[in-house]
């Protein structure tokens, strides 16, 4: 979850929960972690709290100070579940003479781990293909292995682990590939609101992508989009920052500025062609034409819809 604001991943915590079989009769705590790019969109003050009679979740939002002396903090017999494969993170940890345990893609790190395309566990002969997954990405892969790992140390099997993780559908507005049509693929990322969680969204995708970005900017620079040139084809910039991601990206990728939401994601429907992605990761915040993303989101698959029907 370190990569998608905390929101999101609190979201898909508790969608993961609500659509699982299983219910544990341990206290969990979920603590979101973010690295100085997100800090800024991290508030301290955000909080979750869910509890009943045999399950107490509970979720809370914290600074990176406040986190770590969360760890220093912690008893002889807490456990911290942590993110090997941010770099940030695991120096922190190394710090700090408490019990841990790593999650991480590399069979080196992690009893669950990627290899060969499938999600293989070292307790057990299960695996999970993860084109069998409802949900793509190297992101969500990560995201499915720390779930993986805590979800086993909460005493639940591999085959049980497993045959959740296959179902899970995710999220409406966040990487949602709701459509597929002569095969253009359209995905709404409605949910992306900064240019770290675009960049997690391109780097999902293999190559052939119309990128649309545009809304109510957060920052004003939009140049660590550069580095995906062979995969992203062309941008749509629409909204009040499209002159900010013109200024960022015109010198390396044909973009297109575009004011109105509805002619951009029109004009990119009339770009695209057989094999390509049209992804909606827009970096920005929704409210300069709408009054939440998800209001965005829906208004971007009714255009698409409307398109084809």
């Amino acid at each position: 979850y370190d990569k998608i604001n905390p929101e999101e991943s609190i979201s898909i915590a508790d969608e993961y929960i609500h659509q699982s079989k299983f219910k544990f009769n341990k206290r969990v705590v979920k603590i979101e972690y973010s690295d100085e790019r997100l800090k800024s969109l991290i508030d301290p003050k955000f909080n979750h709290l869910k509890c009943n009679d045999k399950e107490e979740i509970i979720y809370k939002v914290l600074d990176r100070n406040e986190k770590i002396n969360l760890f220093k903090n912690m008893n002889n017999d807490d456990l911290i579940v942590y993110n090997h494969d941010d770099e940030i993170l695991y120096a922190e940890i190394k710090k700090i003479d408490k019990q841990f345990m790593e999650y991480s893609l590399d069979e080196k790190f992690s009893s669950f781990y990627l290899k060969n395309k499938k999600i293989e566990s070292s307790n057990s002969n299960h695996s999970l293909n993860i084109n069998d997954c409802k949900l793509s990405g190297i992101h969500n892969t990560s995201n499915f292995i720390g779930v993986a790992t805590i979800a086993s140390q909460l005493g639940l099997k591999d085959r049980e682990i497993f045959e959740a993780l296959k179902i899970f559908e995710g999220l409406e507005h966040r990487f949602e590939m709701f459509k597929e049509v002569d095969n253009i693929k359209f995905i709404n990322d409605s949910k992306s609101t900064n240019i770290a969680s675009v960049k997690v969204a391109v780097e999902s995708i293999d190559k052939n992508i119309i990128l649309i970005m545009g809304g109510l900017p957060k920052e004003s620079d939009f140049s660590a989009i550069i580095e995906y040139t062979q995969s992203v084809k062309s941008i749509i910039a629409y909204g009040e920052g499209s002159n900010d991601i013109y200024n960022s990206l015109s010198d390396s990728y044909d973009v297109i500025k575009i004011n109105k939401f509805e002619k951009a994601i029109t004009s990119a429907i009339q770009l695209a062609e057989r094999g390509d992605s049209v992804l909606m990761s827009p970096g920005c915040a929704s409210y300069d034409q709408f009054n939440n993303f998800e209001e965005r989101g829906d208004c971007f698959k009714d255009i698409v819809e409307r398109h084809y029907s």
